[in-house]
C-alpha cells in the first residue's frame, strides 16, 4: 500500500521530490570533488561554500527553463538524458569561467569544476535511470496500467519507440499487429491478421486502448480505419502524420477529418442535371444573406449557371469581403457580371434602389439570424431583422413583378419553440401571404434541418472544440437533428425554384434523424482521440487521451427532436429528396397584415412574454 501511494502522487510532489534529489547530487558531487581533489577528508571554507551555491543555483535555473521538474519522473524517456547532460555542461562552463576571473575570492582550484561536472552527469544520468525503473516495476507489480497497446504495421526499425513505450509505466505493451510476418526478428507477441476487417474483433478481445499505426495510409485509407474501429473508442496515433516520436501522445491535433467524411455523407455536384437548363439564361438573380455559410454556398452555386447578372447582398463587410475573395480566384467565375452590396435589408430606400437599377428574375432570400440562443438573447433586433427584411423583399418582389422568390427556412419553423423558430414561421406566412395574392409571381418556400457546416450548424462548434482542446457540450443523450450537406441543401433550393409552384413550401428528405451524441463521439473518434461522457460541467481531471462530453440539459426554446413538417404526409417531386409539404393548403388569417404592423409596434415595447404570446397567436 505503501509503494501504491508513493506510485499515484500528485505531480507537484513528484517535481518536488525530484528537486530535492537533485540538491542533494550536486552537493554530494560538489563535496565529493574536494576529497577526491585532496585526497582526505575536506570540510569546504566559507568562500568555497559559495562556491557550492552558485554551482547549485545555475544548474537548478537551467533545470527549470527546460521545463524538467514539470514532468513527472514516469513520462521520463530517452530524450530528457541529453538535456540533464547539456544543463550539467553549461553549468560547469560558467562555474569554470567564474571561478577562473574570481580563483582568489571562491579559493576553489580548477580541477574540482571539472571532476564536479563527470560525478553530476553520472548521478544524475544514474537517477533518472533508477526512477524509470522503479515507476516501471511497481506500476506493473501494482496492477493499475489500465491502458493496453498495440502496434498495427510494419516495425520499420522503430524499436527505440517500442522500448520507450514498453519502459513508459502508463501503457501495457501487449504486442504488434500486421498482415504480413516482420522480416525482424521480433521478442514480443505478434499477431497476424489476414486483412484490416480481422483487426476489430482481435482488439476487442485484448481491450486494447491505445492503437499505434504504422502503415503508410492516404487520407481514405485512414478515414476507413477510424471509421471501422469508432466502436472501440481507441486512441489512434498515426506515425506517417509528421509526429515527433517523444510527444506521440500529446494532445494536439494530428488528424483533420472532413465533414462529410466523419457522417458518411457524400459530397456530389447535385445540379449536374440541370446544366442543360436554359431557365436562367439572361436572367438577372439576387441573394440576399450572400456572405453567410448557405448564402455564400448558394452563390458559389447559381454562378455555376449562365444568369446576365449576379446581385450578391450582405450587411457584413467582412462575409461580403470573403465572398468576393473566394469568388475572384476561381477562373471559371472571371467573366461573370457580379455585383456585391453592403447592405442592411430593414433599409427599404437603400434595397429599392437595387430593384430601381436591376431587372431581377429571381430572388433567393438566405439572409437570417439562425443561431437559437444569440436570437433568444437579443430578441427584439432578431424579430425585426428576420421578419420585416422579408417583409422589404416581399413588396419589392410584389411591386417590381419579380416572378420567381424562394424563402430559406428551416425544420425550427414547424410547431416553433423559440424566438428563432417563431420568427421563421412568420417569415413563412408572409411568403404565403404574398403569394395568394399575387398569383402571377411566385414565392416558394424552401425548408431543412441542421447543414454541415453552416454557421449555424453544431458541427463546426464540435469542430473548434476538439481542435482547441476543450470538452464538447451536448444539451440531451436523447437529442436529435436533421443534416444534410451544405452542397446537398444549396442544390436542392435551386431545384425547388425551377419546379415550384407559388405557396409551395418545399421540404429536403433528409433521411432519419440522427443522436447528437452519437455524433459527439464519432468526431472525437474520428480525430483519433477517445471519449467520456459526464453529466455534469463541474470540474474534471482532464485526461490528454480524451476529450469530455458534458451533458447540459435542454436550453430555454430548444427542442429534443425537429421536425421538417407539420404533416408526416409529403408528395413527391420530379427530382430525387425534393418532397411538398401539404401544408400549402391552409388557410391564412384575412387580418394578418394587420397583426404584422401591430407586432412591429409592440416589438420595442411590451415584454418578451407578451410578444412570444402574440407571435404565436399569429401562427
Amino acid at each position: 500500500m505503501k509503494n501504491k501511494h508513493l506510485i499515484n502522487l500528485s505531480r507537484t510532489s513528484k517535481s518536488n521530490c525530484l528537486i530535492i534529489l537533485d540538491v542533494f547530487i550536486i552537493i554530494f558531487s560538489v563535496q565529493l570533488s574536494f576529497v577526491l581533489r585532496f585526497e582526505e577528508f575536506y570540510i569546504i571554507s566559507k568562500n568555497q561554500f559559495y562556491f557550492l551555491v552558485l554551482y547549485l543555483l545555475t544548474f537548478l535555473f537551467l533545470q527549470f527553463k527546460e521545463n524538467i521538474y514539470l514532468i513527472p519522473s514516469r513520462n521520463f524517456n530517452i530524450s530528457i538524458i541529453p538535456k540533464i547532460i547539456k544543463n550539467t555542461f553549461i553549468t560547469f562552463l560558467f562555474i569554470f569561467f567564474i571561478n577562473f576571473f574570481f580563483y582568489k575570492f571562491f579559493e576553489t582550484p580548477r580541477t574540482i569544476t571539472f571532476i564536479c561536472f563527470f560525478l553530476t552527469s553520472t548521478l544524475l544520468v544514474f537517477k533518472h535511470s533508477l526512477l524509470l525503473n522503479f515507476f516501471y516495476f511497481f506500476k506493473k507489480k501494482l496492477n493499475t496500467v489500465k491502458n493496453n497497446l498495440v502496434f498495427y504495421g510494419p516495425i520499420n526499425h522503430k524499436f527505440s519507440l517500442i522500448n520507450e513505450i514498453k519502459r513508459n509505466a502508463e501503457f501495457n505493451f501487449l504486442g504488434f499487429i500486421d498482415n504480413f510476418y516482420p522480416k525482424e526478428k521480433v521478442y514480443e507477441k505478434f499477431y497476424y491478421i489476414r486483412n484490416n476487417h480481422s483487426i476489430f474483433p482481435l482488439l476487442k478481445k485484448k481491450r486494447v486502448t491505445h492503437l499505434i499505426i504504422s502503415k503508410k495510409l492516404d487520407y481514405k485509407g485512414k478515414i476507413k480505419i477510424l471509421k471501422s474501429l469508432s466502436e472501440l473508442n481507441l486512441r489512434i496515433i498515426f506515425l506517417d502524420q509528421g509526429n515527433n516520436e517523444n510527444h506521440l501522445f500529446d494532445d494536439k491535433i494530428k488528424f483533420r477529418p472532413e465533414y462529410n467524411d466523419i457522417l458518411g455523407t457524400r459530397k456530389n455536384n447535385h445540379l449536374n442535371d440541370l446544366k442543360i437548363t436554359n431557365n436562367f439564361s439572361k436572367k438577372e438573380v439576387l441573394v440576399t444573406g450572400a456572405g453567410g455559410s448557405i448564402g455564400s454556398e448558394l452563390a458559389c452555386k447559381l454562378l455555376e449557371f449562365n444568369f446576365s447578372k449576379y446581385i450578391f447582398v450582405d450587411a457584413s463587410e467582412i462575409a461580403l469581403h470573403n465572398l468576393r475573395e473566394k469568388i475572384k480566384y476561381n477562373p471559371k467565375f472571371k467573366k461573370k457580371n457580379i455585383k456585391f452590396k453592403l447592405l442592411n435589408l430593414l433599409d427599404y430606400e437603400l434595397l429599392e434602389n437595387i430593384f430601381k437599377n436591376n431587372k431581377i428574375s429571381y430572388i433567393y432570400h438566405a439572409a437570417a439570424y439562425k443561431h437559437v440562443n444569440f436570437v433568444e438573447s437579443n430578441f427584439r433586433y432578431s424579430l425585426k431583422n428576420n421578419i420585416y427584411i422579408t417583409k422589404n423583399i416581399c413588396l419589392l418582389a410584389k411591386r417590381f413583378k419579380v416572378p420567381n422568390n424562394i424563402l430559406i427556412s428551416t425544420d425550427k419553423a414547424v410547431k416553433p419553440k423559440n424566438i428563432m423558430g417563431l420568427s421563421k414561421r412568420i417569415c413563412e406566412q408572409i411568403f404565403r401571404n404574398f403569394s395568394k395574392k399575387n398569383k402571377n409571381l411566385n414565392f416558394i418556400i424552401t425548408r431543412f434541418g441542421n447543414v454541415i457546416g453552416s454557421s449555424g450548424s453544431v458541427l463546426p462548434i464540435f469542430r473548434n472544440c476538439i481542435e482547441n482542446n476543450l470538452p464538447l457540450n451536448v444539451t440531451n443523450k436523447k437529442t436529435t437533428r436533421y443534416i444534410m450537406t451544405i452542397d446537398e441543401a444549396c442544390s436542392l433550393v435551386i431545384k425547388s425554384s425551377l419546379v415550384g409552384e407559388t405557396g409551395s413550401i418545399y421540404v429536403f428528405n433528409m433521411g432519419k434523424p440522427r443522436n447528437i451524441l452519437e455524433i459527439a463521439k464519432l468526431f472525437i473518434n474520428m480525430y483519433g482521440f477517445k471519449y467520456k461522457v459526464f453529466n455534469t460541467k463541474k470540474f474534471i481531471k482532464r485526461d490528454k487521451d480524451i476529450i469530455p462530453i458534458f451533458i447540459t440539459g435542454l436550453q430555454k426554446g430548444e427542442k429534443l427532436h425537429e421536425e421538417l413538417a407539420h404533416h408526416k404526409d409529403l408528395l413527391p417531386t420530379k427530382f430525387d429528396k425534393l418532397l411538398i409539404s401539404k401544408e400549402m393548403f391552409l388557410n391564412i388569417d384575412s387580418d394578418f397584415e394587420f397583426k404584422l404592423d401591430y407586432l412591429n409596434k409592440i416589438i420595442k415595447l411590451k415584454s418578451e412574454k407578451t410578444i412570444t404570446k402574440f407571435l404565436k397567436k399569429m401562427i
